[in-house]
């Protein structure tokens, strides 16, 4: 199957261009249903260049300007849904007991056909007068999926949509979750430690280093008390920086007193 998915267009002469059969052969005249399709040599110029066999098939695929879908029907496949329609022209449908194939209508009023099996490009039209007369073309079939619908003309993929029940343009939620001001990602050095801790107070920590040994029996009464303090993190000393001197004046602490 090939594709279509741009809308074909056909020339204006296109409309209406049905051929008849007349059999005089027998003891009456008999007149078959005049019809629209490959009897008539300018056929090719009245469809999409992709239209090579009898009621073809275009996946993914719309219908042409002149045509538009009549009956549709749907089925899955694996996981996926395809949608088929079947594409008649204006003021046609297809026929009740088999739809695949033919397009019908009833005219009551006279109508010009090509008459078969003299039908040339000079388009010689024969008038017939007929209270009841069936007309019919080849259905065209297309088949697609909504992942489809974005590459076919706007309008089209929404009268598509519509038969599939959907909204289109279709809706994804692409949106990207809202991170908390606290959260967000600061734009510089100084913002990042801003970011992490807006307001740090100054940070006391105090150490008691004893030092001396026992003197004349007495046990030392001497102490040493040394003060370390954290200042607001800068610039130029980070958290880390402060961190590690608390950590450094505590080892120190532990050493002197083994000493």
């Amino acid at each position: 199957m090939q594709a279509l998915t741009t809308v074909f267009t056909p020339p204006s002469w296109c409309a209406n261009r049905f051929a008849v059969y007349i059999d005089n052969t027998g003891p009456g005249t008999s007149t078959l249903n005049p019809q629209s399709g490959w009897v008539d040599p300018s056929f090719t110029k009245c469809v999409p260049t992709q239209y090579t066999e009898k009621c073809p098939t275009f996946s993914p695929g719309i219908c042409p300007k002149n045509m538009h879908i009549v009956t549709s029907t749907s089925h899955v496949h694996d996981t996926t849904t395809i949608w088929t329609g079947g594409c008649c022209q204006s003021g046609f449908m297809t026929i009740d007991f088999d739809p695949r194939f033919l397009c019908t209508s009833v005219i009551s009023t006279p109508m010009a056909f090509l008459l078969e099996p003299n039908i040339s490009t000079a388009d010689v039209y024969t008038t017939l007068s007929t209270s009841s007369l069936m007309l019919e073309h080849d259905q065209m079939t297309v088949e697609w999926e909504s992942t489809d619908l974005p590459n076919f003309p706007s309008e089209v993929a929404k009268s598509y949509a519509s038969i599939m029940k959907i909204a289109f343009p279709l809706t994804t939620d692409h949106a990207s979750p809202t991170i908390p001001a606290e959260l967000a990602f600061p734009q510089s050095t100084q913002g990042l430690v801003q970011g992490l801790s807006p307001s740090i107070l100054p940070l006391t920590t105090s150490f008691q280093l004893a030092t001396g040994r026992p003197a004349s029996g007495l046990a030392p009464s001497l102490s040493t008390s040394d003060h370390l303090s954290a200042t607001t993190i800068s610039k130029s000393s980070g958290r880390l920086e402060t961190t590690m001197q608390l950590i450094l004046a505590g080892w120190l602490g532990i050493i002197w007193q083994l000493c």
